[in-house]
């Protein structure tokens, strides 16, 4: 569309382009060099960033919001007390060798000193020679558990000719055909139901405080030579982890979805630091808050000139693409995104009062009625985690480092604890009497420390061990240096220097622009974001 423009018309739009089409180049800030003495910086994305450029699992984790429970190993035989715990299993009959397997490294590495209970849970009836397979693995208590039918069956399945039953078998037909990853497996959509809303009910594990949750053919590297529940009732933690990865997209499309819109249907106040171990917030960034300011730079233009400015001239420039709000009070979580991290649940230490909270049990429910345990394959280690960021703070959450673990092929395993903080292995019984000698304890190597750009600082903030009697595999990659691995952001959002994630205030700069503007005085962009960059109070 052509107009003819007067005189002063055509001067405001001159000015107007003006102002939209300048540019500003701000220069990288030196302050967000790589320093190894203060590994996090202020922005949560550029920390990542930096984090890469030094293998995380030669960095030092440890702040006050949480560090390893013990550096190298403790005398066993100091402390009988217990607590109301146990190591619990679901298996099938079929999977004798494989349990058999996890049992004699759990009981070599830890349960030996310690004799906690061991559970084992089956939608169907244990054999004699299932029970009598691992009665032989422990001189512990051991308790079978069989699962109710409608704790282990979807609803859906109750009359296999209902409509409802051909689509639930379509519904996981079409996940096999896409290839979703056993998304064509009924029993592992049951599984993953059954871990995320009725584990923690079944009679054998609602009377615990504790549980261990333990799977067939899983290794154990590093001897745990203290009570690991006592430790996370002393110290005020809930969930514990040894692994966080990142989840296939494909099995959880809508699951953060529907968990936003139950933090807004019950008006869930959230951790921040908790939550953003598994969201992304869409930042309002240089590009978003130039506009904002060209909006409230052309707004001052026109309504300086509103009298001389005609209505299609005012439709054009409505018309550009440019932001019309600038609202800042919506809760945190809008414009968030899930970063697919979670805590790999097959390795969960937790109280039991965290999932059978009435809390938990709605989102369970909510989740249910959703139908995503079989429309789609949510899995319960994203269910628990994101349950864990909404309720928990993340000071109640605890990392277990210092525990080396194998589950299929991925393998975290760490440094040992200087020599001065070993301390020889006793076996609690003749049976575990032969013990492969604990690795070395690493050296500081000096690539490491000369990449850090300052040597003392950068040798401290070495991670410089914290096992007991590690014995990793010989040919293995530490997943802690994976890119699927998220121990990074955990890395960065529990240190002691991390402040928040910046935010612009938008109202406050918006201020100060129209002011600067009826003044008549210059606009310095670059000082106005960086005065209005806030961190959350």
């Amino acid at each position: 569309m052509s107009f003819r423009l007067g005189y002063i018309q055509a001067i405001v739009l001159g000015l107007v382009l003006l102002s939209v089409c300048w540019t500003i180049v701000i220069r990288p800030d030196p302050s967000s060099a790589i320093d190894l003495a203060s590994p996090v910086t202020i922005d949560l994305e550029n920390s990542l960033t930096n984090l890469k450029s030094f293998p995380i699992s030669s960095r030092r984790i440890s702040s006050n919001i949480d560090h390893v429970f013990q550096t190298g190993c403790r005398n066993v035989f100091k402390n009988k007390k217990k607590a109301n715990a146990a190591l619990v299993v679901l298996a099938r009959n079929s999977e004798l060798e494989g349990v058999q397997k996890s049992m004699f490294s759990m009981e070599r590495h830890f349960n030996q000193w310690f004799n906690y209970p061991w559970i084992f849970l089956n939608d169907e009836e244990f054999t004699e020679s299932f029970k009598d397979g691992v009665m032989n693995m422990t001189s512990s208590g051991v308790s079978f558990g069989v699962i109710s039918k409608p704790d282990w069956n979807f609803s859906e399945e109750k009359d296999r000719g209902s409509t409802e039953f051909l689509r639930f078998n379509e519904f996981i037909q079409n996940q096999g055909d896409r290839g979703i990853m056993y998304g064509a497996l009924p029993s592992y959509h049951k599984m993953c139901r059954f871990y995320s809303g009725y584990f923690f009910k079944h009679p054998l594990v609602a009377k615990l405080s504790w549980y261990w949750r333990v799977e067939p053919d899983v290794e154990f590297f590093c001897d745990l030579t203290y009570d690991p529940f006592l430790e996370m009732e002393a110290s005020g933690k809930k969930y514990g982890f040894a692994v966080i990865i990142k989840e296939l997209s494909n099995t959880v499309p809508n699951l953060f979805r529907h968990t936003q819109s139950f933090i807004e249907k019950y008006g869930i106040s959230v951790d921040e630091k908790a939550w953003s171990i598994f969201t992304n917030r869409r930042s309002f960034g240089e590009k978003e808050s130039m506009k904002l300011i060209d909006k409230i730079r052309i707004n001052h233009l026109l309504s300086n000139f509103s009298g001389g400015i005609g209505t299609r001239l005012l439709s054009s420039l409505s018309r550009m693409n440019l932001p019309t709000s600038f609202s800042s009070k919506k809760p945190f979580f809008y414009g968030e995104e899930y970063n697919l991290c979670h805590f790999w649940s097959n390795f969960e230490i937790a109280s039991t009062d965290l999932f059978s909270s009435p809390e938990y049990e709605s989102y369970f429910q909510f989740l249910e009625e959703k139908k995503g345990f079989y429309q789609e394959r949510w899995g319960d280690a994203p269910v628990h985690s994101l349950a864990v960021a909404m309720f928990l703070n993340i000071s109640e959450i605890h990392y277990f480092r210092d525990i080396g673990y194998r589950h299929s092929n991925l393998v975290h395993c760490p440094k040992n604890a200087p020599d001065e903080l070993q301390l020889p292995y006793v076996p609690a019984s003749p049976e575990y009497a032969s013990s492969a000698k604990p690795d070395k304890p690493p050296r500081v190597s000096v690539r490491d420390v000369f990449r850090s750009g300052r040597q003392t600082e950068g040798v401290n903030n070495l991670n410089r061990g914290s096992g007991c009697r590690c014995n990793c595999p010989k040919k293995y990659k530490e997943l802690e240096d994976s890119p699927s691995c998220c121990i990074g952001r955990w890395m960065v959002l529990t240190n002691d220097k991390y402040k928040g994630e910046k935010y612009l205030d938008k109202y406050s700069m918006a201020e100060e622009v129209k002011q600067t503007l009826s003044k008549g005085e210059k606009l310095n962009v670059k000082e106005i974001l960086k005065r209005h960059h806030k961190y959350p109070t």
